[in-house]
């Protein structure tokens, strides 16, 4: 039992994993508008 549990998690984790594309985000832009909300 332990195994198969072991082995899902794994397989979980795996799929579960989102690679986020960051190379497109302006940060500086994104600050001015969370400052505009009042997240700052």
């Amino acid at each position: 039992m332990t195994k198969h549990l072991t082995l899902f998690l794994f397989i979980g984790f795996a799929l579960g994993k989102i690679d986020k594309d960051t190379s497109n985000i302006d940060y500086y832009k994104e600050g001015m508008i969370a400052a505009k909300k009042g997240f700052c």
